[in-house]
């Protein structure tokens, strides 16, 4: 969990969770 290669990734994962609790709130 300490990789430099796994923070983009991780923060792909975050943007997209992001999306989908805005995405999710204007329903």
């Amino acid at each position: 969990m300490g990789s430099a290669s796994d923070e983009p990734h991780a923060k792909k994962i975050t943007d997209k969770l992001h999306e989908y609790g805005i995405a999710w709130e204007q329903h």
